[in-house]
Parts: C-alpha cells; sequence; structure tokens
C-alpha cells in the first residue's frame, strides 16, 4: 500500500509539473484535463492545494471568472491550512487580475496594497512579492497612479534580474508598458513593450506575449500610426484570429484593436465596430462599449478619420480634434 502511494504521489506530481508548464505556454484547456486526474492520483493536502490554484489560473485565462473564483478560495484555504503564506498570497494574487478584468480597479489597486504588504511581512520568496508588486504596477497603471505604478514595477524588474527569472523580467516589463501607456509616455511604453515580447519569445510566455503585443498595437495606434499597429495586429492574428475559445480575451481584444485600425483607415464600418462589444458584454466588461462610442463620435467629425489621442487623468483615453 505505501508502495503504490508513493507511486500515485509521483505520478500526481508529475502531472502537476506538465499541469504548470501548459499553463505557462498557453494551452490552459489540456491543463485542466490534466489537473482533473491529479486529486485522483494522489490525497496529498499540498497537491490539492497547488492543483486548485492551478485550476484558478486555467479558468481565469479563459475568463471563467466564477469557476476561477471558486478555485482560488479553495486554494486559499488549502494553503491556510498548511500554513503556506506564499500560496495563499499567490492566490490572493490571482484573484487580483479577476478584479482588473471586471473593472473594479479601485478594490484592484486596494487589495494589491494589502498583498504586498502582507508578503513583506511574511518574507515569502523573491518572485512571489515580483509578481505582487506587478498586480500593484498594473492595478496603479489602470487608476492613474502612473509614478507609483513604475515603482512598482521598478521593484518588480530589480527581484527579477537578482533572482535571474526571464519569466518575472518579461512580466515586470509589461508592467512597465502598462504604466507608460496609461500615463501616454508612448515611445517608453513602446520600448518597454518590445522588451517583454523579447522575452515572452523567448521562454513561450503566451500571456505576456498575447498582452504585450496587444499593448503594442494600442501605442501605436495612440501615436497615430494605424498603418504600423496593423502590422502589429496581423502578426498577433497568427495566433489568435480562430483561438476565441482558447483566448477568449486576447481574441476580442485582437478583434476589437482590428476593428478599430480598419475604421481608423476607412475600412470598417461603426455598425462592425460596435458589434464587437457584445463579446465584452457577455463577460462582464463594459468599457469598450464607451471606447467605441468615443471613437466614433470624434471621427464623425473629421472627414480624414484621422484623430489624435489625448491622456486625460478621469478617463483611459479621450481623443480629440
Amino acid at each position: 500500500m505505501a508502495h503504490f502511494y508513493e507511486f500515485s504521489l509521483r505520478a500526481a506530481k508529475a502531472l502537476l509539473g506538465l499541469s504548470t508548464i501548459l499553463v505557462h505556454t498557453g494551452f490552459y484547456e489540456d491543463a485542466l484535463q490534466h489537473l482533473a486526474s491529479v486529486s485522483n492520483a494522489a490525497p496529498s493536502p499540498s497537491l490539492q492545494a497547488q492543483t486548485s490554484l492551478l485550476r484558478a489560473e486555467s479558468c481565469l485565462r479563459l475568463n471563467r471568472y466564477d469557476l476561477a473564483v471558486t478555485e482560488l478560495e479553495a486554494a486559499r484555504c488549502g494553503f491556510a491550512l498548511l500554513g503556506d503564506s506564499s500560496g495563499e498570497i499567490e492566490a490572493e494574487r490571482i484573484r487580483n487580475t479577476v478584479l482588473r478584468d471586471r473593472g473594479l480597479h479601485v478594490e484592484a489597486v486596494l487589495q494589491a496594497q494589502h498583498l504586498v504588504q502582507r508578503a513583506r511581512a511574511g518574507r515569502v520568496q523573491p518572485l512571489t512579492l515580483a509578481g505582487c508588486l506587478r498586480s500593484l504596477s498594473r492595478s496603479l497603471a489602470l487608476t492613474h497612479q502612473i509614478n507609483d505604478a513604475l515603482a512598482a514595477a521598478q521593484e518588480a524588474l530589480d527581484i527579477a534580474s537578482v533572482v535571474g527569472s526571464i519569466r518575472a523580467r518579461g512580466n515586470a516589463q509589461l508592467a512597465f508598458g502598462e504604466a507608460y501607456r496609461h500615463g501616454f509616455n508612448l515611445e517608453e511604453a513602446s520600448s518597454r513593450y518590445r522588451l517583454a515580447i523579447r522575452d515572452a519569445e523567448s521562454i513561450s510566455n503566451r500571456d505576456s506575449l498575447l498582452w504585450a503585443s496587444l499593448g503594442l498595437a494600442d501605442t501605436l495606434v495612440l501615436q497615430n500610426r494605424a498603418e504600423d499597429a496593423r502590422r502589429i495586429l496581423t502578426e498577433l492574428g497568427d495566433v489568435v484570429a480562430g483561438a476565441g475559445e482558447r483566448y477568449p480575451l486576447e481574441h476580442l481584444h485582437w478583434l476589437l484593436s482590428v476593428r478599430t485600425v480598419d475604421f481608423l483607415l476607412g475600412g470598417c464600418t461603426p455598425d462592425q465596430l460596435r458589434s464587437i462589444t457584445m463579446g465584452y458584454r457577455s463577460m462582464g466588461i463594459e468599457w469598450p462599449e464607451e471606447y467605441v462610442e468615443t471613437v466614433l463620435a470624434v471621427s464623425s467629425h473629421l472627414p480624414a478619420k484621422r484623430m489624435v489621442f489625448v491622456y486625460q487623468p478621469e478617463r483611459p483615453l479621450k481623443l480629440v480634434v
């Protein structure tokens, strides 16, 4: 019996390791299939908590938010019973992405600030702290607290450099890109996104690659470089164009960006642009509707469909003639 348990434990760990690789490289449905077998392979409380955490991350990437939250709570409780503060913090850090995706930006900032404080006090692993700092940076960027967002991103990058983690370094560069874009420092945003893309490509970090590429395309649009943005989006289309089920939110963002660029260049109708928002609405995400109506309202006064984008603190984006 002991021999069988040891074999089952090794099998469960192997499945967990494989699932981790699948999550990190963007194969979320495949990861969920393997994770379904882990619970039956060995009844280890630690493995159960880790399995719930990976299930949660997979569900998050597939934008199944309610399932993700359920799995995160299971993971958090499991890690708490084990006295694993790093695991608890990691579960809460993933929940921060749920808050951001759902537009709860102020709540996301408060939650991330608490996470960073707890990580510092608990003396967790450096990369766990770096993850919390990235979550804080990206939350602060969405509420236009740019200097604080940059400071958090810099600390996360410093940790990644000391540890020597390419993944953490690339993710920190992505956080920088987001902060600079929301702060309308577009040249620096473009540079940071390209660094994030470089690191993501080197280790097949699919999530970072997609979001950095989408951020770069948005930045180019903000710079009135629609043709350059189109080239980035065309390359990205090789990954996401037919992958609405595999990358639901990324696919929608890509499609919104493609349609926006097409509209700016005169190749898309207002109704075609508006139609993209229905997919967001089904996820409970509302900001694209205001974004699209702003693009349409401003462009109606421009015969050449050329716009200048100006950052204002009260809104993510304002378009003016």
